[in-house]
């Protein structure tokens, strides 16, 4: 049989988001996502002002036809606000250009209508399989909330939140692509069963595409997806799904402009914009030097302001960012008194970090001089380094 990809257009990937919320076993953590980034090197994420700014250097670069996709190299939507914040730029700048997603729908559920306000028009929703008892040989864990899930308890969840969030993007007029990963050693024999699913869940199109183990997964040495795997696969789901595709996730800049020339102007554009984005807010300074964050553990930041019981204090001495100090917030309640005796506990810091914050607090601080910015889940390193004005050096994936 003679397979065609399922798309015409060229389609470019911005990768908002380097978080993930579900650790899959064909998974490398130092690798992109399979299906949100799937060319297998660790990207940097763009922000939403970069992502925008490479397409716009690209689009004047290229005369072919584009969608964009937002993508990893991790999950999203487990970086909702900054993948809404681009969704937004591209349409605004680039209303022509059709806006697509790649999640594995496991936050999908209650953010459709955003994305559909926010200009997105497809959901590319990566499905392993959806029989629960089955998806573990796929998926180790998923993390809702602070919460970490494994087992047979993780993958009813799991399924039940992506039948949710298509049933939630067709109700918002998001069209559903279902991308599905053919494995012969795991779904293959399944994957009529898998699209009989899906059609009952209502999604628009399927695209088989080929498992391709990565080493140091836990499917590293299962046996990728051949040819006639993928077209043996395609006639079993065309039984069920007659307008069924083989599929691609789609390139980014280098499969448009050459890898060299779109290493050169993605470059650009961080350069370009590397000034704005670390000095568009409050920086420590010579009176307040510090930044304190409300995290859990060290390693995220986790705690909404109103929550936290201790704040973790860092300092930058040239460049090296340490841990200065713990301190313990004041007790809850009190209202707008306990805020005015944060800002005493804090009189050398700056910048306030945490996974939430209400307007009061935020105001009642700014007026002592300390800005609180809200990043939920997000490594903590970053936000700290963020708040000191500093690029990471590596690109690792932080925390999932």
């Amino acid at each position: 049989m003679t397979s065609t990809t399922a798309h015409t257009l060229s389609r470019i990937r911005l990768p908002v988001s380097a978080l993930c919320n579900v650790q899959c076993r064909f998974c490398d953590r130092n690798l992109d996502c399979v299906f949100t980034a799937p060319d297998g090197v660790a990207s940097e994420t763009l922000t939403p002002r970069e992502a925008a700014g490479y397409l716009d250097a690209i689009l004047q670069k290229v005369e072919v036809s584009v969608e964009v996709c937002l993508s990893g190299p991790g999950e999203p939507l487990a970086r909702p606000d900054e993948a809404l914040a681009t969704a937004q730029l591209v349409a605004e700048r680039h209303p022509d250009v059709r806006i697509s997603v790649a999640t594995n729908g496991l936050a999908l559920p209650g953010y459709a209508r955003d994305l559909a306000e926010a200009g997105v028009k497809e959901v590319r929703l990566a499905v392993a399989d959806t029989d629960p008892l089955r998806l573990g040989s796929f998926v180790a864990f998923i993390r809702t909330g602070k919460r970490s899930l494994r087992g047979e308890e993780a993958m009813q969840v799991f399924v039940s939140q992506q039948e949710k969030g298509v049933a939630e993007a067709k109700h918002h007029g998001l069209r559903v692509t279902a991308v599905v990963p053919v494995a012969p050693e795991v779904n293959k024999a399944n994957v009529a069963e898998i699209a009989e699913r899906l059609k009952n869940w209502g999604v628009d199109r399927i695209e088989l595409v080929p498992f391709e183990p990565r080493e140091k997964s836990g499917l590293g040495k299962a046996r990728p997806a051949t040819q006639a795997d993928m077209d043996e696969a395609l006639s079993a789901v065309r039984t069920v799904v007659p307008d069924a595709q083989l599929g691609d996730m789609g390139g980014d800049g280098a499969s448009l402009l050459g890898e060299e020339e779109a290493a050169i102007l993605l470059r650009r554009i961080k350069l370009a914009t590397e000034a704005d984005v670390v000095t568009d807010r409050p920086m420590p300074d010579r009176n307040r030097p510090y930044v304190a964050v409300a995290t859990s553990d060290g390693e995220a930041v986790d705690v909404h302001l109103g929550h936290a019981e201790k704040l973790l204090v860092y300092g930058n001495d040239n460049g090296l960012v340490t841990l200065r100090e713990a301190r313990l917030t004041p007790p809850r309640g009190g209202g707008s008194d306990r805020w005015k005796a944060l800002a005493e506990v804090l009189p050398d810091v700056k910048v306030l970090i945490a996974a939430g914050a209400g307007d009061n607090p935020r105001t009642i601080l700014a007026e002592y001089g300390i800005d609180v910015r809200v990043y939920n889940d997000a490594p903590l390193q970053g936000a700290v380094l963020h708040a000191f004005g500093i690029k990471p050096k590596g690109r690792g994936k932080g925390r999932q």
